[in-house]
């Protein structure tokens, strides 16, 4: 298993993807220079996420299904999602798809206790 690169959709734009570096790198001035003028280096904030793990490749119809499953599920506990869901793969391309581990992540605007408390029935 690697760390997980991630993908997301964005309105009237191409699909963004981002890779996250291993913590051996402490800034991120510490990440080695990109050789194309296409690869941005960028730090993001800490947030908070939830996630639906499933097995599988990133086919449209599989990723629909899991992304409205997470969304419905955040919105019968009323946890409000920001922005659109990611998707992650964490395993190389040529693995089989019943080996891959795949997940769809949402930013929530709540911390992780009150999620968990939420999610929990609490």
């Amino acid at each position: 298993m690697t760390a997980p690169v991630l993908m997301q959709d964005s309105e009237g734009e191409s699909a963004r993807m981002s890779f996250v570096m291993p913590s051996k790198y402490k800034s991120i001035s510490d990440l080695p220079t990109p050789l194309s003028d296409k690869v941005k280096l960028i730090e993001v904030p800490a947030y908070t996420a939830i996630s639906l793990r499933y097995t599988g490749n990133f086919k449209k119809e599989t990723l629909d299904k899991k992304e409205k499953e997470l969304l419905d599920i955040l919105a019968g506990k009323g946890i409000k999602v920001v922005g659109r869901p990611m998707r992650a793969g964490y395993d190389p391309p040529f693995s089989p798809p019943y080996m891959k581990r795949s997940e769809v992540i949402a930013k929530i605007d709540i911390d992780a206790v009150q999620a968990l408390h939420l999610l929990n029935g609490e």
